[in-house]
């Protein structure tokens, strides 16, 4: 019977236990926003980890940039100290180059003519009279003399300039890294088919990593060279460094890094003529040539820096130009070769 308490028609509930949710019910809202904190903020710290990395990849990217240009500026200041007389020029930036045109140099072919040698001194003690003591048989020289290079590639931008320079009947040289030369090495053997010279431009071209030591620097070197060899069948003895000789990341060790280059059989070539193009993509072609014609001012032998890595679409538009204003001024062209006698950025620290 039922309790005297209890009406006949009440049922007995459950003391305990969870009442199901139902839809649009509190309960059920709370339930489902917690499920969704649950999925949401992992996903959230995951996009935010990944964010952040690539954050740091794009901001070093960014600074290696920066740094180079910041290297050919201060190669450019150092070259025209006019431009900013009251400057307190760094290390790195100290660049003396001191050129001598008189000597002349045996046993070099450059379009059918020899070249004139251009002296930058590492060292106060070379002059003159002891460099042309170790010249044989000098023999006339052109008055003027460009060599065009060429940094980064391959790449068929290369292709595109080959093409100009093969129309021009103009040599050049080609200062290559690995993974260009993995992507594209029929170019590479154009280059090289065509009469150009290549040169070691470091397997990786990260400065961050060659720049540590003078063992990793070399190690890389070498397997530039190997893929090179591989790739052309042209064991290469000239080399520039990434960034040039002295720059913001091997300032330290630059002294050791010419030695070691030195004792390892290869000729490092600097500049001491920029057309500007490590800019990027945003250098238009009137400004390379403009460039170019502005730093070659006062000199007879020139090393000129470009760029033909993919991005360099202005620089193929502006080789005609720069050329037949050289040409127009009296400069002959040549590629480089072991034996000529490079310009190089003075003043090493240490």
């Amino acid at each position: 019977m039922p309790h005297a308490d209890q009406s006949p028609t009440q049922t007995n509930r459950p003391l305990s236990g969870r009442t199901k949710a139902t839809f649009g019910s509190v309960q059920f809202f709370r339930q489902l926003i917690l499920t969704m904190l649950f999925i949401v903020l992992p996903l959230s710290l995951v996009a935010l980890v990944t964010l952040s990395i690539l954050f740091v990849q794009m901001q070093a990217d960014l600074q290696g940039q920066i740094n180079k240009l910041h290297t050919e500026m201060n190669a450019l200041m150092a070259l025209h100290p006019g431009l900013d007389e009251t400057a307190e020029p760094s290390p790195a930036a100290a660049l003396e180059l001191t050129t001598d045109t008189s000597l002349g140099q045996a046993n070099y072919q450059g379009n059918g003519s020899q070249h004139p040698t251009e002296i930058v001194s590492l060292n106060a003690d070379l002059t003159v009279d002891s460099v042309a003591g170790s010249v044989q048989n000098p023999t006339p020289v052109p008055a003027k003399l460009a060599y065009l290079t060429f940094d980064d590639g391959p790449s068929p931008r290369t292709t595109e300039i080959l093409d100009v320079l093969d129309a021009y009947q103009v040599k050049a040289t080609f200062f290559v890294t690995n993974p260009a030369l993995e992507d594209y090495p029929e170019i590479a053997r154009d280059l090289v088919a065509r009469g150009h010279a290549i040169g070691l431009h470091t397997a990786s071209h990260r400065y961050n990593d060659i720049y540590q030591s003078v063992d990793l620097f070399i190690s890389d070197i070498t397997e530039n060279f190997s893929l090179i060899e591989k790739v052309t069948g042209v064991a290469p003895s000239v080399l520039r460094f990434p960034g040039g000789s002295v720059n913001a990341y091997n300032e330290d060790i630059a002294a050791d890094l010419i030695e070691a280059v030195a004792e390892h059989g290869y000729t490092y070539f600097d500049w001491n003529c920029a057309s500007g193009d490590a800019v990027g993509q945003s250098i238009s072609k009137s400004k390379i040539v403009e460039n170019v014609h502005k730093s070659r001012q006062g000199k007879n032998s020139l090393v000129i820096l470009f760029h033909d890595s993919m991005g360099k679409k202005t620089t193929v538009q502006a080789l005609p130009e720069v050329i037949e204003d050289l040409r127009a001024d009296g400069y002959e062209f040549a590629a480089l070769a072991p034996d000529s006698v490079p310009v190089r950025f003075a003043n090493i620290p240490g």
